[in-house]
């Protein structure tokens, strides 16, 4: 009793793992308020104020999430920040619904970089709809990813395409 008396004297900290997830658990908190979510880039997210880094740390629970080793009050807690479990997928969904809507304001899915077209999230549809065409030809779209942009009359090769359409044109 004397010796836990002496170390709480001294502030020791009886469970560092706890203490660590709590202290990044509160830097998310701020983060959040000051961003407005909690999609923390691992470069730019910040630092805990132990010094450990923050976008880091919310990798870790994600991880943690997958592999089940968060607790259930934990898992509220970081729910209540409206985490997002998978911002991958949830930039994938975003950048169909804008290709979507792009659709049925153009009749195609011909999105052009230089266009300016900004997702939900503000990223650049152009540029998502570069990274799906190079996603599908390194093998990396999911076959359900696959199907709903083919139902939009998604172009995988816009260069192939408009060649065929010279080419019959010359025949023509």
């Amino acid at each position: 009793e004397e010796q836990i008396a002496r170390l709480d004297e001294l502030g020791f900290d009886w469970d560092p793992i706890a203490t660590r997830w709590e202290e990044g658990y509160q830097a998310l908190v701020v983060y959040r308020e000051q961003h407005g979510d909690c999609l923390v880039r691992p470069k730019k997210g910040g630092l805990t104020s132990q010094g450990n880094n923050l976008g880091v740390w919310v990798i870790k629970q994600r991880a943690a999430y997958k592999k089940g080793k968060l607790t259930a009050a934990q898992i509220a807690r970081l729910e209540s920040l409206d985490f997002d479990w998978d911002p991958d997928a949830t930039r994938w969904e975003d950048g169909y619904q804008a290709l979507v809507a792009y659709r049925e304001k153009h009749g195609d899915c011909l999105v052009s970089k230089e266009r300016g077209n900004l997702t939900s999230q503000g990223n650049d549809l152009g540029g998502w709809v570069i990274k799906q065409r190079a996603a599908y030809k390194k093998g990396q779209l999911t076959e359900e990813q696959i199907a709903r942009l083919e139902l939009l009359g998604f172009d995988w090769d816009p260069d192939a395409t408009r060649w065929e359409d010279g080419y019959q044109a010359l025949v023509a």
